[in-house]
């Protein structure tokens, strides 16, 4: 189990609750963690298309822009960022109308479910649910479903995973695999921060610019809306929820140790494609949590949906 769930495990043994006084108005004083012993340390899985870098396991597939790992602690920040995100989205795992749906058995795909580390053979067969199957594929080369299959199609935290290029195709083969009247809905985080400090601003504007370099446009959830519109999809609805990083009580302190977990990730891009040291990384890590603080810095969480015409206007 790594550190840094260790670390929220700890957080949220004190019952006491707190306010975060972010810019969406959300408190956290309901905010729980689920206990993760036993699931990802445990876990055997094919290691051969891996590669390791700075102590962590990265993807060692030609062409891949992601440039976070696929490990345990990665799954362990993951999960933890998905009950952070049910609490900055008051409870809500997604915002698609299909709650009326889903109790009738719609069919759903989650696009970029997690790391992997959950579907290998290892995974506890007693906590899969019977509803649910997992498929390692990769989305690049197009999604391994006939056409009009899904009522739902979900997929989130995946906007490192895609260059500018690569988001024509995925978003064709989204609508290719919902229904007629389905919905598709895309939730990500937008890297650039509200509310930094000086040295977190200039490093932020440094990773974009490496991250635009590699093809990668984090700012693209902006636009989630538009990019749904201009693919074929109708009605579109989107909005984002904030949270407080390393301040704000308990939420703003889970934030900061999810954040800051995925930047630690990042570590061996910031040293061969930004040019850091290892000593400026480890400073600049210190000297972010400190900026946090003191300007009360937040992030902000992007969502939209839309719907699959039920009669393509191609048809």
């Amino acid at each position: 189990m790594s550190d840094l769930f260790l670390a929220l495990r700890k957080l949220f043994n004190n019952n006491k609750p707190q306010e975060a006084k972010g810019e969406s108005g959300f408190t956290d004083s309901s905010l729980s963690v689920p206990n993760l012993e036993g699931t990802s340390g445990s876990v055997k899985s094919d290691t051969s298309h891996f590669k390791w870098m700075e102590g962590r396991r990265y993807n060692a597939a030609e062409g891949l822009a992601y440039i976070l790992p696929s490990d345990p602690t990665e799954a362990d920040r993951l999960m933890i960022e998905h009950f952070l995100l049910k609490e900055v989205f008051r409870g809500k795992n997604f915002h698609a109308p299909v709650h009326k749906l889903l109790l009738r058995g719609g069919r759903v795909l989650d696009v970029g479910c997690g790391p992997g580390i959950d579907i290998s053979d290892g995974f506890p067969e007693s906590i899969r649910p019977k509803n649910t199957t997992f498929v390692i594929g990769n989305v690049l080369d197009g999604l391994p479903y006939p056409d009009a299959f899904f009522d739902f199609v979900y997929m989130r935290a995946m906007v490192l995973a895609f260059t500018h290029n690569d988001w024509k195709n995925i978003m064709k083969e989204l609508f290719r695999v919902v229904k007629p009247g389905g919905y598709v809905e895309l939730v990500d985080v937008d890297m650039d921060a509200q509310r930094m400090g000086p040295e977190t601003k200039a490093a932020s504007e440094r990773l974009y610019q490496g991250l635009q370099a590699r093809g990668i446009v984090s700012k693209i959830v902006r636009k989630f809306p538009t990019l749904l519109r201009e693919n074929g999809f109708i009605d579109p609805h989107g909005n984002f929820g904030s949270a407080p990083i390393w301040w704000g009580g308990k939420l703003g302190d889970a934030m900061g140790h999810a954040w800051e977990g995925a930047i630690i990730a990042m570590k061996p891009f910031y040293l061969s494609s930004l040019n850091y040291t290892s000593g400026q990384f480890d400073n600049l890590i210190a000297t972010m949590k400190k900026e946090n603080v003191a300007n009360e810095t937040y992030v902000n969480y992007y969502w939209a949906y839309a719907q699959r015409p039920l009669a393509d206007a191609n048809q």
